[in-house]
């Protein structure tokens, strides 16, 4: 069957939105796509590998919940995030953008009333 390279990566990135952190084989279970048309979808519609692309679009979400979800605890944003240990989630946010996720949630672009500053 053939597909539309952007409608495949809109689907893609319509799923990661709301599960970042599923693998390439959740994700072609759970859109009935074949592994190859993914990846060719991402890296042309990105230039970059689905496991890339992931990695950024998990980071987005971090972000988001540790700036917007003030009252939730690392821990809680770790495990919503489908990482198993607070551990696990540290290291990736300390790798992926050099600051761990408290220093992170401190450096919220949101003022006190929830908007950009």
């Amino acid at each position: 069957m053939a597909y539309l390279t952007r409608g495949v990566f809109e689907q893609v990135q319509l799923h990661l939105r709301v599960h970042p952190s599923s693998s390439l084989a959740d994700l072609c279970r759970a859109l009935h796509i074949e592994r190859h048309t993914i990846e060719r979808a991402v890296r042309g519609s990105t230039g970059k590998c689905f496991r890339e692309f992931r990695r950024e679009a998990l980071l987005r979400s971090a972000c988001e919940l540790l700036w917007c979800e003030p009252g939730k605890s690392i821990k809680e944003i770790a495990f919503m995030l489908g990482f198993s240990s607070t551990r696990s989630f540290d290291r990736f946010v300390l790798t992926s953008c050099g600051h761990t996720p408290t220093k992170l949630r401190q450096s919220s672009p949101l003022n006190t009333s929830g908007r950009l500053k």
